[in-house]
């Protein structure tokens, strides 16, 4: 049964801080604990309720997220370590990740007290740079320059099989989470996250011939930069390190998986139509 809930907000978004208040009491008037991360306890004035992350991913039942899908990747990254679900409430724009809006709360946290809910896992990413250690990713990898206007030479393998040496913008490697993110932009297959596969699509290549690939969740990655320096990789979007130095870049699926927390029982498909605005309707028309 839930009883301790971790809340994790962004304090940028004036509807987070607004709908916060509502949100605690509701959660309090139901008895539930609730937990903050210190900084984001102290900007919105629930210093009480402060605790260090740590603590939190160990303690809590589940985690939810107030913000968009930035704010549902960086909790996914911070709990999924320690096996806690998320469940995303959407104050953003598309919200492709996230589970529900705040206007349907007081019925969502119904249906968490009951736990009429299903929890869909989600493949992760284990990237190691030299330098930086290892970290987790449920969006995707980055590799681009710093200087975004020139091409970087990232010399590719998979399972130590050559694959080609990218002379693009960039490259990106992406969950079947990630491929409705920055992938898609940069012109990438949509993957059902059933799949287990991982995805890599150069970014502008300067080879033509340079076209996305889908590769076994099995495979493992190794990235060699051929550029001197300024070389960028970004994780979810929001983990920024300068491999100054060079040195590789080693991605693989990892053994940690996210767990979302699933209300409804609409389809993947029902998603892309809704959040892409694709048209079309049932009856065969």
């Amino acid at each position: 049964m839930v009883k301790k809930i971790g809340l994790l907000i962004n304090t940028r978004k004036k509807k987070a801080k607004e709908f916060l208040k509502e949100l605690i009491s509701l959660l309090k008037e139901e008895g539930f604990t609730v937990y903050m991360l210190p900084q984001e306890a102290e900007i919105t004035g629930y210093d009480s309720l402060g605790v260090e992350k740590e603590v939190l991913s160990k303690e809590i039942s589940l985690l939810i997220t107030l913000g968009g899908d930035g704010t549902l990747l960086r909790g996914a990254r911070m709990v999924s370590p320690y096996g806690k679900p998320v469940l995303g409430v959407n104050l953003g724009g598309l919200g492709f990740l996230t589970e529900t809006n705040f206007s349907s709360f007081p019925q969502v946290l119904k249906k968490l007290k009951e736990g009429s809910y299903q929890i869909e896992e989600r493949t992760m990413l284990e990237v190691q740079l030299k330098e930086e250690g290892t970290h987790l990713v449920l969006n995707d990898v980055v590799v681009v320059r710093k200087d975004t206007a020139r091409i970087i030479h990232l010399e590719t393998f998979i399972d130590e099989h050559p694959l080609t040496d990218f002379m693009a913008d960039g490259l990106i490697i992406s969950t079947p989470t990630g491929s409705t993110a920055h992938s898609l932009s940069a012109g990438g297959p949509i993957i059902h996250p059933g799949v287990e596969g991982l995805l890599l699509v150069p970014i502008c290549p300067h080879t033509l011939s340079n076209r996305p690939l889908v590769i076994p969740s099995s495979s493992q990655i190794k990235i060699i930069p051929h550029t001197p320096k300024g070389v960028m990789v970004i994780l979810d979007g929001q983990e920024v390190f300068p491999l100054e130095g060079g040195g590789e870049i080693k991605v693989k699926a990892s053994s940690q998986r996210t767990k979302l927390i699933k209300l409804e029982d609409s389809s993947y498909y029902e998603r892309l139509r809704k959040k892409l605005k694709w048209r079309g309707h049932s009856g065969g028309r």
